[in-house]
């Protein structure tokens, strides 16, 4: 019963994370990117790279961080909770509904955010971050 609460109440959290980081302008984004890759060029590339390049590098770690890791998590927290139903059928539909639709919501409530834009491509990563966990965890079952 304990496990059961505690990964809902952690995926309600990434629910919660995921749609509120939505609603948030890129600027402050930016600038954290913006002074992470200055230090990877400084550290890495000996001050090399171009500007355009340590921006790209910026855009590049946000997407991992903002997009996959979230996605991640969260996913992972609902499989784990559904799992603690052993007699609940369409674990799986149901995982997928959830994760096609806080994928869709997380990149909608951009439409509504000033320097935000929602892509096909964003719901793309959101949800294959969504299901990855999940889905590996359900090949080791099968094939143990």
């Amino acid at each position: 019963m304990a496990k059961r609460i505690i990964t809902l109440v952690l995926a309600l959290v990434g629910t919660f994370l995921t749609i509120f980081l939505s609603t948030r302008g890129s600027a402050g984004y930016s600038s954290f990117g913006g002074s992470v890759s200055a230090w990877i060029n400084d550290t890495f590339f000996h001050s090399n790279l171009s500007g355009e390049e340590v921006v790209s590098i910026g855009r590049f770690g946000w997407k991992a961080v903002g997009h996959v890791s979230l996605y991640l998590g969260t996913g992972l927290c609902y499989y784990l909770f559904f799992d603690t139903f052993p007699g609940l059928r369409y674990k799986k539909a149901i995982l997928v509904g959830i994760g096609i639709l806080l994928s869709s919501l997380g990149e909608a409530t951009q439409l509504f955010t000033p320097t935000r834009s929602a892509t096909l491509g964003d719901i793309a990563i959101n949800f294959s971050s969504f299901l990855s966990l999940p889905a590996v965890i359900g090949l080791f079952r099968k094939t143990n």
